[in-house]
């Protein structure tokens, strides 16, 4: 059973290319940026961002979560370090 449906909210989808220097994550966007982006501040309580791997198998990392760092932005988690570029398409869920 469903305990709570939002009936509103904002959604966004996109893709964006970041790149890591042998780190097994990257910042999508700082604070100021995802604001700037999506309108309003992230809210750690009701937000949500969902990542994949937008090229494919190139550098054989594979995203597995995305976190918000207050003060600091909102990273994307990877299942193994890598270095170079990678794109990544993401959902964005502000929710009312």
């Amino acid at each position: 059973s469903v305990s709570q449906i939002i009936r509103s909210g904002k959604f966004f989808t996109g893709s964006t290319v970041v790149s890591s220097s042998g780190h097994n994550y990257v910042r999508l966007w700082t604070d100021a940026q995802f604001k700037a982006t999506f309108g309003r501040n992230y809210d750690g309580a009701k937000d949500y961002v969902g990542i994949m791997n937008g090229a494919g198998k190139d550098n054989g990392a594979n995203p597995y979560c995305a976190s918000h760092w207050y003060g600091d932005g909102v990273y994307a988690y990877f299942d193994r370090s890598f270095s170079g570029p990678i794109r990544l398409n993401y959902l964005v869920i502000l929710a009312p």
